[in-house]
């Protein structure tokens, strides 16, 4: 994984990108049973300053005697004058894969590629989780794809192993289980399975492969800095390997 791509100013590019990476992968091999299609999401999200949502307030001392209340009786409260931050609404529209069978166009497998929004306190969050839960209370598997270090992963119950990465297989007929495949930094990207209908043989998906297609298609080596620190930042070994990897890159 390029850590430089989770960059949250590119990672909407790089999103679009991957996705229809991935459907072109399978698109050839999922075979005449089924059609991989692009649907997509939108919402509304309101963007601040970096600490929207916090109010600092600046307090004012009113003076205590009567004159300053315009006469007897008791002064009037100080007010506590706060700064509201200035929010603007933002259309945010999110693409994602669904698997139908043919000719039905019947619902067999959602692909879910995660977006920051997807992973912090906000609209995204509770809007995903909203579809997240619907598709989990079907007979639909659902394979989510999280290749952002930063945010909260998808809510599961069970103990993880150390890891940078998540891909989470959610087969219909294994509900409440799942199945995860978490990898580091420094691992190649594994594949892993894409369940379709019974009968019908997994796929390996190999998200690594289409991210190298969707990496040279947007030629995002012409505007990554990748002399600049990465954020949320990596431990000190695998900064050093960074360094080294993309050297050839800045």
């Amino acid at each position: 994984m390029d850590p430089y791509l989770e960059h949250a100013a590119l990672w909407p590019d790089v999103h679009a990108g991957l996705v229809h990476a991935i459907r072109e992968e399978l698109g050839g091999r999922v075979g005449e049973r089924y059609w991989v299609g692009l649907e997509r999401r939108v919402y509304i999200e309101y963007e601040g300053p970096a600490e929207r949502g916090i109010l600092v307030p600046d307090v004012t001392v009113a003076g205590s005697d009567a004159a300053k209340s315009g006469g007897s009786g008791r002064a009037s409260p100080a007010p506590i004058v706060l700064e509201v931050p200035d929010l603007l609404p933002v259309e945010v529209r999110e693409v994602y894969l669904v698997v139908r069978e043919l000719p039905s166009m019947k619902v067999v497998t959602v692909i879910e590629v995660l977006s920051p929004s997807n992973k912090r306190e906000g609209v995204g969050r509770q809007e995903y989780l909203a579809k997240r839960g619907e598709v989990l209370r079907t007979r639909t598997h659902l394979v989510e794809i999280d290749l952002l270090r930063a945010g909260e992963r998808p809510p599961v119950r069970g103990d993880l192993p150390a890891c940078d990465y998540l891909s989470l297989v959610h087969r219909a007929e294994s509900r409440p289980r799942a199945e995860a495949y978490p990898w580091r930094l420094r691992d190649p990207i594994p594949p892993f399975p894409l369940p379709l209908l019974p009968g019908d043989s997994d796929i390996a998906l190999s998200v690594g492969e289409a991210l190298v297609v969707a990496y040279e298609r947007g030629r995002y080596h012409r505007v990554i800095d990748y002399s600049l620190s990465l954020d949320p930042p990596l431990p000190a070994e695998d900064a050093a390997w960074a360094a080294e990897r993309f050297a050839g890159n800045r």
